[in-house]
């Protein structure tokens, strides 16, 4: 195989893997007529419309769903997004549960906040997590042995503690067919729930590509007026890796706990907007940087010479994004990787100027 065909192909699937981060990690279901019942483990968020939605495996992400009765048997590893109709949670959730108009039976773990929007909820499970608010009109009935750790926000709701009969099921509500009358029946509104969700996941495909051209653009012009700079930067990302990445991970745990000091300091909240308009400039020129060198890398490892600066920076885009693309199918890893690349150009330029501060020499090409 060819050189420039190996490129090619490389550019042609990672063309296609910008579009998988939105639209490659979600299972859309949307049915007018009939029950959806979820049945398999979910690897991914789940976006359900249907009369009646039924779960009995784990999700390892979120559930969306718009549905008349909504059942989730199964674990939700984070958050729940219900709309339109009654709720059963026997599920642990592990995140938090927002839900609209409807009525709630919580026998699961929630580990988050239960929100509840003109509805009300019935809560049997051990424990709550998080808050639990109702802002609008509704009743909030909480059993006996609950372990409810955060705090109670009412607007207008009933509260009633210590209950000892509430359902444990959804067969004491009645149907819910409509949202907004006897005329405006769900299976009206599942489709245009379901094209919802389908306009915001081509939104998020165009916007994730013109970030990463935008990108692209601002990385070219920093490599082209700024190539001292960018030269001692990508030699000590080459000569010391540990040390450019052993500097951008130092920073990044310490960084949070010095924005939280400075957040409770009157004299520290301007300082803390530089620090963070900083933080944003050095993770752009961490990026720029470890997609340009891969790139540069690989280029010459084919045996590519004086190529400029615009197509290794385009081939490090690609070859980057077939990284996360894979990556990101593993648990952990896909983080990992993400860290790694950005504390590996970040971490070199925070290396470079700790050495010039401390007056020794920085690291030279090699010849």
């Amino acid at each position: 195989m060819s050189k420039k065909l190996l490129l090619f192909g490389a550019v042609l699937f990672a063309m296609a893997a910008f579009t998988v981060p939105v639209l490659g990690q979600s299972l859309v279901i949307s049915d007018n007529d009939s029950e959806v019942a979820i049945t398999e483990a979910q690897e991914d968020n789940v976006y359900v419309a249907a009369p009646k939605f039924v779960l009995t495996n784990e999700v390892a992400n979120d559930v969306v769903a718009a549905a008349g009765e909504v059942v989730l048997g199964g674990d939700v590893a984070d958050n729940v997004y219900i709309i339109g109709g009654n709720i059963l949670i026997d599920g642990d959730v592990g995140g938090d549960v927002f839900v609209i108009g409807v009525n709630v039976v919580v026998n699961g773990t929630i580990m988050g906040d239960l929100r509840i929007l003109a509805g009300d909820a019935y809560i049997n499970s051990s424990l709550v997590g998080g808050d639990i608010f109702v802002p609008i009109s509704g009743k909030v009935s909480i059993a006996s042995g609950v372990d409810r750790q955060g705090k109670l926000h009412l607007s207008g709701a009933t509260i009633v503690q210590d209950a000892t009969d509430n359902p444990t099921d959804l067969s004491t509500f009645p149907e819910i067919a409509t949202f907004a009358g006897p005329e405006m029946r769900f299976d009206s509104v599942a489709p245009a729930f379901a094209g919802f969700l389908g306009i915001m996941a081509v939104v998020g495909s165009i916007l994730y590509i013109l970030f990463n051209i935008g990108l692209f653009i601002a990385g070219y012009g920093i490599l082209r007026f700024f190539p001292v700079f960018t030269e001692q930067t990508l030699v000590t990302m080459e000569q010391k890796p540990w040390h450019a990445i052993g500097s951008g991970l130092l920073v990044g745990v310490l960084s949070p706990f010095i924005f939280i000091f400075l957040l409770f300091t009157i004299i520290g909240i301007p300082i803390l907007g530089v620090l963070m308009l900083f933080a944003a400039v050095l993770a752009t020129l961490g990026s720029v940087y470890a997609n340009y060198l891969v790139g540069r890398l690989i280029m010459k490892k084919l045996g590519y010479k004086n190529t400029g600066r615009a197509l290794p920076l385009f081939v490090g885009f690609v070859l980057v994004a077939i990284g996360h693309l894979i990556f990101g199918f593993i648990p952990v890893f896909g983080g990992l990787y993400s860290l790694i690349l950005g504390s590996w150009g970040g971490g070199a330029i925070i290396y470079n100027k700790w050495q010039m501060i401390r007056g020794k020499e920085l690291p030279k090409a090699k010849k």
